[in-house]
């Protein structure tokens, strides 16, 4: 498990083809991979830096003792857990009753908040087919969108 102190991963799995899938991006405060660490079971997707982070390892053995010794920290763990599904939550209604152009218009947002920089699409090494995953549309439509914003 991961806990990202500073800076912006994007969490990527190979798919079945063999091709990369960006499965989203994280920032300052996730521990990325919890629920595989708690239900013990293998991690879903790899974890990349995107911009200079400071990212702390955490053992699962650790992360137990943690847990089974500090109510504080299980505390703290559901609640991001459940920003988490939160999270996931909202991105599928986004998907299924948004529109691209208001999905692209949050990703920005998002990502001015966790940068710090005006134009982050310019500044992040992100792929145009990448960000067009994380909208769920074809990188041809992220491209008329951006020429249209």
């Amino acid at each position: 498990m991961y806990l990202i102190e500073t800076g912006l991963v994007k969490l990527v799995r190979l798919t079945n083809e063999g091709s990369e899938a960006i499965l989203g991006l994280r920032g300052k405060g996730w521990f990325v991979d919890a629920a595989a660490v708690v239900l013990n079971c293998p991690h879903a997707f790899s974890v990349v830096s995107i911009m200079p982070c400071v990212v702390r390892r955490v053992s699962r053995n650790a992360f137990m003792e943690v847990l089974a010794s500090s109510p504080a920290m299980v505390q703290h763990i559901n609640r991001l857990m459940c920003r988490e599904i939160c999270a996931d939550q909202e991105q599928q209604i986004e998907f299924r009753n948004g529109t691209a152009q208001g999905r692209l218009e949050r990703l920005i947002r998002e990502l001015v908040r966790l940068t710090g920089t005006e134009r982050p699409l310019q500044n992040l090494p992100l792929k145009k087919f990448e960000i067009a995953q994380l909208l769920a549309i074809t990188p041809e439509h992220l491209s008329r969108l951006l020429r249209e914003h």
